[in-house]
């Protein structure tokens, strides 16, 4: 193809990939390519939609090589039941870098060859059971990245994405509860998961709360 030309969905700038203004600011312009004197460059969008097709060729693929590896009598358990959780999971909460990765992980491993060890998968539980000094969380590790996971818990902070102030729960994938404790009352916390493997740590999504205030002591009056 020598050019090619596309027009905005609504009236606007062709040549901005981010404008939402005109007749229909609701829909982002569906431009996929800007025309140039020799040749074609790629917009925001249509590197969004490339990535899309990819991402199911890889599932697709991954779901042939398990059907494969079925017949010829090779376990798929581990990637059955990390391709279960991932239907289950909200995508928007996962890291798709992670997910392709496990993905390939698992077809390379399939076929035969030896996976690339990324970080651990994990989302964040949500907060229950908040006082004025603790809280309750926790997180699901959804997969191992291809390496066991020798530590795992949740951190917690008054920044978002913690990385420090961590609980030590267990190890291994799959669900864990956490007790935090230490807290300062009334006061706004970020905690996420964390999950590490000999890649690295993975971390979940960042949840928030609040703690409780402590109630204050009642004044006084004095009788003159």
């Amino acid at each position: 193809m020598d050019y090619a030309y596309q027009a905005p969905w609504t009236g606007g700038n062709m040549w901005s990939d981010f404008y939402d203004g005109g007749a229909d600011p609701g829909h982002r312009k569906h431009i996929v390519a800007y025309p140039t004197v020799n040749g074609v460059i790629d917009t925001v969008q249509w590197e969004g939609w490339r990535e899309g097709v990819d991402d199911v060729r890889y599932l697709t693929t991954l779901q042939n090589t398990i059907e494969t590896a079925r017949t010829a009598g090779k376990d798929v358990s581990g990637a059955e039941n990390w391709l279960a959780n991932l239907k289950k999971s909200n995508l928007s909460t996962q890291n798709l870098d992670t997910v392709r990765q496990t993905m390939v992980n698992y077809i390379i491993a399939l076929q035969g060859g030896a996976p690339v060890i990324v970080v651990p998968t994990v989302t964040t539980s949500l907060v229950t059971g908040i006082t004025t000094a603790t809280a309750a969380s926790g997180g699901n590790v959804t997969s191992d990245g291809g390496a066991a996971v020798t530590a795992r818990g949740v951190c917690v902070g008054t920044s978002p994405n913690p990385t420090t102030s961590c609980t030590s729960n267990g190890t291994g994938t799959g669900a864990f509860t956490s007790s935090i404790t230490g807290l300062s009352n009334n006061t706004y916390y970020h905690v996420r998961a964390y999950a590490t493997n000999s890649a690295g740590t993975g971390y979940g999504n960042d949840a928030t709360f609040t703690t409780g205030t402590r109630p204050q002591p009642p004044v006084l009056n004095s009788v003159l």
